[in-house]
């Protein structure tokens, strides 16, 4: 049970993460080190998928 407490911990930060980068403008993606293409492709994915 721990081990899937984890997994899914993980999944919800990455989930978390996706929806403040898909709310970024330009600049702030830039700070952070995304171009919005990179932003974009990333966010096309499953969050389950992200690296």
């Amino acid at each position: 049970m721990k081990r899937v407490m984890g997994v899914y911990s993980k999944w919800r930060k990455k989930r978390d993460f996706a929806f403040m980068v898909s709310r970024m403008d330009d600049r702030l993606l830039k700070d952070v080190g995304y171009s919005r293409e990179q932003a974009t492709y990333r966010l096309s994915q499953p969050f389950w998928k992200f690296d």
